[in-house]
This record gives structure tokens, C-alpha cells and sequence, in this order.
């Protein structure tokens, strides 16, 4: 049998079973059977026409146009077929329009035979790259903004941080390499070490308290309906959305030695005053109740997303299994939230990790003093930006930069692989 036939038997099996009843009976054959081999040996589907020669056609296109089988090509192919029969089923375009519509857009395709088989001037030269034709080009160009903006505003400083964490350099001279010289003054540095500790007890009580207060809000909102509930889930997320030197002022007020509010209340009770953001045994706390403030509301949004859908039924059942009200939230609403819980842990964590704006503001830092008395709210990122733009060591702080970077991998993946071991167990 020439080529030529061959490809006329391929499009005219194409055209036929894009019919409504032959749609119909070979979906109800393929959704009986696990594989087309099982449904070809039906015998109602090997009486049908035409079976014999798209057979033909098929061993025809896998030994003689292995081009129309590599790369993206079979997509392109396919979905063509799949757009025709379903306008076909749907009643938008008759058989033989379907059949026409088959018989021409495959030509419009780069790599296509030509009407009587043979391979035309693009024919076999299909790498996967070349799949793209004319009617995907206004997408990409939709996407090229985008594109163009995430490269040069992500992908380009990723990469020149790279290059200048392994250089000298202060933006005026040229940069000179120093291999691992900044990582090394940086591991080594007395400000990393008092960073880092700072850093470490910082998450390790922000995170597991932000959380606990968040998950006790979503409770207490999710017990109200209607105006309270709207009211306090209003009430507790303001502070979300207030910026983050506003934030800082309205707490350095608050904890003013001598005419702050948190001073006065505990003057009441015959307490002397604390000056809570220059003792260095209150400061950092006092960081933590300012950002838990700040955070709580938006992990108790999403807490209380995960709440609202926990089925009803499965409270019901715990009550007449004679639960109360905390054996319920220990034994339904924190296995049920668990997915939720470790969404807000995991993004609490690498928040904590990179704070910088609420201690910057509240200890008044500069550039060239921050931290406030004795380093007691220095932070990594608030020591590579005095390294950036105080002591002008783009390098050392590019270096700094990919060290934070790679403690929040590190502890990021440690999160999903305890989750991983925890749901096989």
C-alpha cells in the first residue's frame, strides 16, 4: 500500500470515529476495559469498520514517520483530535466537518507530509523545542513581562550574589577574589555567633507561642457567629495590616520607661519601672510579644479557614462518645488541622529566620548602630545589611546573605522530611 493511502486511511479513521455514536461506544468500551489492547480483541470493536486499515495506519506511522512520535509532535497531534471530537460530540461542527478540520490543521504544523505522503521541506526535523508554532506565540509574548522582570529582579542578584560572595568588593573599586575569606570572617565574627544565639531563641519561642496564641483566637472566633464573629476576626487581624514602623512606635510607646502604658499598668500593682528595649533581659522578650502581636492574626485566618472546614459530623460523634470540649480539640480539631498547623509552623519558621523590621525599628538602629545595647536585638539579617551599607562589604554581606539561605533550606527540608517520616509511620 503506497504512503499516500496510508495517511488518506489515518485521517479517514480519524474522521470516523469523531461521530457521536462512535464516540459513544468507544468510550463505554475504554471505561470498561484497563487497556486499548483488551478493548481492540472485543469483538463488537473488531466487527467495526475501518478497524483493519487504522491498524494498517498505525503500524504505518510507528515504522515509517517516526518524526510524528517524537518530541512534542504527538501532543500537538492528539489534541487536535481530542478539540475536533469534542465539537463534534457537543454539536458545534458536523462529521465531515470534523474530518476536514483534521485533514487540514496537521498540514499548518512544522514537520508535515505532503499530500501524498511524502515528507515535505520541515518533514523529520521535530526537536521538542520546535514544538512552538504560530498559534502559541501570543502566549509566550503574554508571559515575556513577566519573564523579563523575575529575571532581572530575582534570578540576576541570586546570581551576582553568587559571584561577589567570593569577592572583595565595596561598589567603587573592582572586585578581588578571595574564595571562602568572607564566609570564613563571617563564621568566625563575634557579631555572627551573638546573631545567631539571638536568632535561635528568638524562633524557638516565637514560633511554637505565635502559633498556640493564633490557634487559640481561631477557637475563640469560630465559637461566635454572625456580627461577633466578623468583629473579632477584624479586631485581631488590624494589626496585620498595620505598617511595620507603625507597629514599632506604637510599642516603643507602650513600653517607655516612664510615661509607657505596660509601665503604668505594672505601677499599679507596685512594680517599679523596666526599661524594656534598653535592659538586656527584657529586650528581646519584648521583641517577641511585639511580633506575636503582629503575626497572630494572619496564622489565626488561616487556622480558622482550616476549622470552618472540619466536618460537623465528626463533633457530633465525640459528643455522644461523651468527649468534652477538650478531648474534642485534642482528639478532632488538631489531627484534622495537622496539614493547616504545619503550613503556618513552616512559614512562621522561615519568617522568624529573616526577621529584621520590628527589632530594627524598635532599638532606633542606623546602619552603623544597630542591635541595640550590647547586641541583645542583633539579628543575621540585620547584621549583613550593617555590613552592606555600613562598612560598604557587599561581599561579606552577599556571603552572609547565602548563609541564611542555606539555614533556611536546611531547616525547611528538615520540617518536610520529619513530616514525611511522622505520615509513613
Amino acid at each position: 500500500m503506497a504512503p499516500g493511502e496510508h495517511q488518506k486511511i489515518a485521517f479517514e479513521f480519524a474522521a470516523y470515529i469523531t461521530e457521536k455514536n462512535q464516540m459513544a461506544r468507544w468510550a463505554k468500551l475504554l471505561s470498561r476495559y484497563n487497556a486499548n489492547a483488551e478493548a481492540m480483541a472485543e469483538p463488537s470493536v473488531a466487527e467495526l469498520p475501518l478497524i483493519e486499515k487504522s491498524v494498517q495506519a498505525v503500524k504505518y506511522a510507528v515504522d515509517v514517520m517516526p518524526p510524528y512520535f517524537d518530541g512534542a509532535y504527538p501532543n500537538c497531534y492528539r489534541s487536535i483530535i481530542t478539540d475536533n471530537a469534542a465539537m463534534v460530540a457537543d454539536g458545534d461542527a458536523t462529521p465531515e466537518e470534523g474530518a476536514k478540520e483534521l485533514v487540514e490543521e496537521p498540514r499548518r504544523l512544522p514537520g508535515q507530509l505532503s499530500d501524498d505522503g511524502a515528507s515535505g521541506p520541515e518533514a523529520g526535523r521535530l526537536p521538542g523545542a520546535h514544538a512552538m508554532n504560530s498559534r502559541h506565540l501570543p502566549h509566550y509574548l503574554m508571559i515575556l513581562p513577566f519573564v523579563a522582570l523575575f529575571a532581572a529582579f530575582f534570578l540576576y542578584p541570586i546570581v551576582s550574589g553568587f559571584y561577589y560572595s567570593f569577592h572583595d568588593w565595596n561598589a567603587v573599586t573592582e572586585p578581588q577574589f578571595v574564595g571562602l575569606a568572607n564566609y570564613e570572617r563571617i563564621v568566625g565574627s563575634r557579631d555572627f555567633s551573638r546573631a545567631m544565639w539571638n536568632l535561635i531563641t528568638y524562633v524557638v519561642i516565637t514560633v511554637p507561642l505565635g502559633i498556640a496564641v493564633a490557634f487559640g483566637l481561631a477557637l475563640l472566633v469560630d465559637s461566635f457567629s454572625g456580627f461577633w464573629s466578623n468583629l473579632f476576626r477584624s479586631v485581631f487581624f488590624l494589626p496585620v495590616v498595620l505598617p511595620a514602623f507603625l507597629a514599632a512606635t506604637i510599642w516603643r510607646w507602650m513600653y517607655a520607661p516612664n510615661f509607657g502604658l505596660v509601665n503604668m499598668v505594672l505601677g499599679w500593682f507596685g512594680y517599679p519601672s523596666v526599661n524594656f528595649l534598653n535592659d538586656t533581659d527584657t529586650m528581646l522578650f519584648s521583641l517577641i510579644a511585639v511580633d506575636i502581636w503582629v503575626s497572630a492574626g494572619f496564622n489565626m485566618v488561616i487556622l480558622l479557614a482550616g476549622l470552618k472546614n472540619i466536618p460537623v459530623d465528626l463533633y457530633e460523634a465525640a459528643r455522644l462518645d461523651g468527649a468534652s470540649r477538650l478531648q474534642q480539640v485534642r482528639h478532632v480539631t488538631i489531627p484534622m488541622l495537622a496539614p493547616v498547623l504545619f503550613f503556618v509552623m513552616t512559614y512562621g519558621l522561615i519568617s522568624a529566620l529573616q526577621v529584621f523590621d520590628v527589632p530594627w525599628l524598635l532599638t532606633g538602629s542606623s546602619f552603623t548602630n544597630y542591635g541595640g545595647r550590647q547586641n541583645a536585638l542583633l539579628f543575621p539579617v540585620m547584621d549583613m545589611m550593617g555590613r552592606a551599607f555600613g562598612s560598604v562589604r557587599f561581599g561579606q554581606a552577599s556571603a552572609y546573605g547565602f548563609i541564611l539561605t542555606a539555614l533556611i533550606i536546611v531547616v525547611t527540608a528538615g520540617m518536610f522530611g520529619l513530616r514525611a517520616m511522622r505520615s509513613k509511620a
